[in-house]
């Protein structure tokens, strides 16, 4: 084996001028190198945006929410409320009250969607530290809004530079009386804003928060809520925590997790991760046709060479051999280099964030490293390597001892 790679490594980097065979595989290496760094930098950049996405609404959704399967409130009894708070993988426990609304400010007026919560929801899903001025939502007996940024710009009400309105009018429906038919269906209340929140531009324009207990008392829903919103203790499997909340729960209640929650946003991140992977991989074979038809010209140019070799003793066997490894040595020194690089490209981007975004809602371009997709990437190399590299040999070979 030794005196093969020997032999190949002399037949890929020969110390005479460089013909067009050498300068094909040359163009062979830099091809297999570039697809293969784009591939690792395309696939990082797809595990950053979904990473981004997953901690963005990791500051507005649960680890686990429990809703209705019929309609949309439900009145949880004390005995599932005992056992739910009984589950010691269950750090937060916060029931939930959702309402479309109108918010007015002067003569502008947005529909919205009023979110009820205590104070623990805050803490839950730590969203204080996206809020700009204070997350109270109840102090005493005064209750208070906090708006997603994008509907406090609706109200003409916020922007970066100015200080936040004082108070805006809340109107909610009431639950017995039929809008059509009652020009008096509406509460109204004129609340104080002690915050606006900005998390994602989606969720900057739909929610309003609010203290749970005021819309309690607005809807006359009489104690009862929209969903149970849970925060689980860290290092908690989500899927064993649904599993046990679901016995507890009973076939009446649906229990889904954070991924099920946005399944169709995270399924698409991984429909897009899985095409990029296949384009890559396509572009890839076509770089391996470079590589196919520099070891296809280096079997043709080496026939002497090959003819001397068999007079010194090597076997039809082992010369297939050489140049089959001087296929792979492309293929490994191109890999090895795109990986090399694209590996140090993403690690740069991480820790030092030179690539910027502009006008987003991150300051630079997010990129996450995972060691599954540099596997992959590499198994996917190893396996058009070798085919790239024993097609032509095979070909060659047998064109040769046909004449």
């Amino acid at each position: 084996m030794g005196l093969r790679l020997f032999i190949a490594r002399r037949f890929l980097f020969s110390k005479k001028s460089h013909s067009v065979i050498n300068i094909i595989s040359l163009i062979s290496i830099f091809s297999v190198a570039v697809i293969t760094a784009a591939l690792v930098i395309i696939l990082s950049a797809i595990n950053g945006f979904e990473d981004t996405i997953q901690s963005m609404y990791s500051q507005f959704d649960p680890d686990i929410k429990i809703t209705a399967v019929q309609g949309k409130t439900f009145a949880l009894d004390s005995t599932k409320a005992k056992q739910l708070s009984a589950l010691d993988f269950i750090e937060f426990n916060c029931n939930t009250i959702e309402e479309i609304c109108i918010i007015k400010n002067n003569d502008q007026w947005v529909h919205a969607t009023i979110k009820g919560v205590s104070q623990d929801f805050i803490t839950m899903t730590k969203m204080d530290k996206n809020i700009d001025g204070e997350s109270i939502l109840k102090f005493d007996t005064s209750y208070y809004l906090i708006p997603g940024s994008l509907i406090a710009s609706k109200l003409n009400s916020y922007n970066e530079n100015t200080l936040l309105p004082e108070y805006l009018k809340l109107y909610s429906p009431l639950r017995n009386k039929k809008i059509k038919q009652n020009p008096d269906a509406f509460n109204e209340r004129s609340l104080p804003v002690s915050g606006i929140f900005k998390i994602s531009p989606e969720l900057d324009d739909e929610y309003v928060l609010t203290h749970i207990d005021l819309l309690n008392e607005l809807l006359a829903y009489e104690g009862e809520i929209s969903a149970i919103e849970i925060g689980l203790k860290p290092g908690t499997d989500a899927m064993e925590a649904k599993s046990k909340i679901a016995e507890v729960m009973g076939n009446k209640f649906e229990v889904k997790t954070r991924y099920e929650q946005k399944e169709l946003i995270y399924k698409t991140n991984q429909t897009e991760k899985l095409f990029v992977f296949i384009i890559m991989i396509f572009v890839l074979i076509l770089a391996g046709f470079n590589v196919i038809a520099a070891v296809t010209m280096l079997v043709i140019d080496k026939q002497k060479d090959s003819n001397t070799l068999q007079i010194l003793g090597l076997t039809q066997s082992s010369i297939k051999k050489i140049f089959f490894l001087n296929g792979l040595l492309i293929n490994i020194i191109g890999g090895g280099i795109g990986l090399a690089i694209g590996v140090g490209l993403v690690l740069i981007q991480y820790y030092y964030h030179v690539i910027p975004m502009q006008n987003a809602i991150i300051e630079y371009y997010p990129v996450k490293l995972i060691m599954g997709d540099v596997i992959k990437s590499f198994i996917a190399l190893m396996a058009i390597a070798i085919f790239s590299s024993w097609f032509p040999v095979w070909l060659a070979m047998r064109k040769t001892s046909r004449a």
